[in-house]
């Protein structure tokens, strides 16, 4: 799947200690000689202006990559990039899990659909239809976290007998796939700056939830499938809409 950075969390049988609003035990903010003490292996790195992004392979297979600002020298994004070798595993969120949570228990627990970054709100490649819903922290209005959920859309079809699935059908497809949890000003430069934001979306606590069933404004709306124009080859673009 494509992803603009990997990034990804550690699974609990590597011997780094979790924290409150970190992804493997880091957290944004930490000065970037932390990452030091994870004695991973880098297999990719690169310099943009006052940017560092190090792409580490954990254990499992999973990805771990870390940008920091080399000036302010602090950590500004991380994300964990579910490899899907290993089933199950638990994402630093509470109470979510790479590939079984789904967009539609995201929505559930965080009440709304958040906001996207309109120029990263999805997409399509390799065969993988991709979502990414942002949503601010409720302690840390600075920081953002960003559930990426997706599902191959082959196999999606088949399941539905070959038909395209519909937008609640969507929903109840994708899982998570990849977690973010970053600077807001960072992701404004990364993905600029202009954003669409589900009217009920509200900051989130990063603790442990269960999703209700209360039902927010964005599954209340009853879209039309016309919204979402599918090609033989499984590329999504949306049409305007109200």
């Amino acid at each position: 799947m494509l992803k603009l950075v990997s990034f990804l969390l550690l699974t609990p049988s590597f011997a780094i200690p979790l924290s409150a609003q970190s992804v493997a035990g880091i957290e944004v903010g930490d000065p970037p000689t932390l990452l030091d003490k994870l004695n991973l292996k880098a297999v990719a790195h690169v310099t943009q202006g006052s940017t560092d992004s190090t792409k580490y392979v954990l254990p499992n297979g999973d990805e771990l990559s870390v940008t920091s600002d080399s000036q302010a020298k602090k950590i500004v994004y991380v994300e964990h990039d579910w490899s899907r070798g290993s089933a199950n595993t638990p994402a630093d969120f509470p109470g979510f899990t790479f590939g079984v949570t789904t967009l539609e228990e995201i929505r559930k627990v965080t009440h709304s659909n958040g906001f996207t970054y309109r120029r990263n709100a999805m997409g399509a490649a390799a065969g993988e239809f991709f979502t990414f819903n942002a949503y601010t922290l409720a302690n840390k209005p600075d920081l953002v976290v960003v559930f990426v959920t997706a599902f191959n859309v082959s196999e999606v079809r088949n399941a539905l007998g070959g038909r395209n699935p519909s937008r609640d059908e969507m929903a109840r497809y994708l899982k998570l796939d990849g977690l973010i949890l970053a600077r807001e000003d960072y992701l404004d430069q990364l993905w600029g700056v202009e954003k669409v934001s589900d009217p009920e979306n509200k900051p989130i606590a990063w603790a442990a939830v269960q999703p209700t069933a209360k039902a927010s404004h964005w599954q209340r709306r009853a879209e039309s499938d016309a919204n979402l124009k599918w090609s033989s080859s499984g590329v999504v673009s949306r049409s305007p809409s109200s």
